[in-house]
């Protein structure tokens, strides 16, 4: 069969068309799609591995087998949490801030993201909440053991109050930060007697660094009265400390003392006994409001002293949702995007240092060999 030049010119032109609709087809369906792949990866590493950076340089000096350590428990984390790898990675850099070494921040990580998905709000916060109430009440002394076990009781009783209240975990964590922690560090107060009062303040309308502020207040001028009007209280059957221990009496007990001293009595009565007291208009504020809920307060505190376990129970049923199922997918994702661009890294790192020399060639050219 003869085929003529028109033909075969025809022909090839076809094919022509053809391979480049292929082309096309190729560079938007495949080549396109995999250097968008790579190019997210790089970037989903270069973020995690910025925050890790930023979180372990002022760790001082830490292996390599440490920092290793810490990413993997980061990804571990993200990858069964609403929490991502790069934030909780920025997490390590608040742990450190409050005095955690590498190890401590690696154990302390799993309830810090469990307080925040507890307490429904951001990473950041969770920890810097979670680590100053902790130092507020003198909690992060004695082993890397000892410490991890009092910041995960610290974060049952801030999330178990929530419960026993009209107040949120993080107005709890801002009224322990704001004076109230310190002073029951003072006086030997367990952070379950101490919230305990918080919660009855709460439901009063008294929450956050306000309550935080009152419960400090009521603490020293207690104290204070208790020695100046010494004599007072030994008529009225009234007692701040305990005489066998010296120790200051649970604070259910004192406003039960003084609910029972002025029961039956008239309002103007019970005014002027409560100043005779010592407990003048800077304490009565505080005192007043209490009184009657000696017993709500004592309940309250068994009721803290029995959260343990809390956290990570209430962290789990939030978890149970479908947008933290699907934030849970995409944190996996994303983990793998941080995989792969971790191993194109170096590669890339390579390109980089050849366009740097590339350039440091071309700035070391005349302006002759320039033009």
């Amino acid at each position: 069969v003869k085929v003529g030049k028109a033909e075969i010119a025809k022909t090839l032109q076809t094919m022509g068309s053809g391979m480049q609709t292929v082309g096309k087809n190729m560079s938007r369906y495949v080549t396109a799609p995999i250097v968008a792949g790579l190019s997210a990866s790089v970037y989903a590493f270069a973020g995690f591995d910025d925050a890790m950076t930023k979180s372990t340089a002022i760790m001082g000096d830490i292996s390599d087998e440490m920092k290793a350590k810490m990413e993997a428990t980061a990804m571990s984390i993200s990858d069964n949490g609403v929490s991502s790898a790069k934030d909780l990675a920025d997490a390590y850099f608040f742990l450190a801030s409050a005095g955690m070494s590498a190890e401590e921040s690696i154990g302390a990580l799993p309830a810090v993201n469990e307080f925040a998905t507890a307490g429904a709000f951001d990473l950041a916060k969770a920890t810097d909440l979670l680590t100053d109430a902790q130092s507020a009440l003198g909690m992060n002394v004695g082993t890397t053991e000892q410490k991890m076990q009092a910041l995960v009781k610290v974060s049952d009783v801030l999330v178990g109050a929530n419960v026993l209240a009209n107040a949120s975990v993080e107005q709890f964590s801002e009224a322990l930060t704001s004076k109230a922690g310190a002073a029951l560090k003072t006086y030997g107060k367990s952070i379950e007697e101490g919230v305990s009062v918080l919660t009855v303040m709460a439901d009063q309308g008294i929450k956050g660094a306000e309550a935080g502020t009152q419960l400090d207040r009521l603490t020293r001028l207690m104290v204070g009265a208790s020695i100046a009007n010494k004599d007072f209280h030994a008529e009225v059957g009234f007692s701040v400390f305990d005489k066998a221990t010296g120790e200051m009496r649970p604070y259910h007990e004192i406003i039960r003392n003084i609910t029972d001293i002025t029961k039956g009595m008239t309002k103007e009565t019970a005014a002027l006994t409560i100043t005779q007291m010592g407990f003048d208009a800077r304490i009565q504020g505080v005192l007043l409001p209490l009184l009657g809920n000696a017993d709500a307060m004592e309940e309250n505190q068994k009721k803290l002293e029995n959260m343990s376990g809390y956290t990570k129970d209430v962290a789990n049923k939030n978890m149970a949702s479908f947008a933290a199922q699907m934030k849970i997918v995409w944190n996996q994702i994303q983990n793998v995007a941080i995989g792969i661009g971790k191993k194109l890294a170096p590669w890339i790192q390579w390109l980089s240092n050849g366009v740097k020399k590339l350039i440091e060639w071309w700035k070391g050219l005349s302006s002759g060999w320039q033009d």
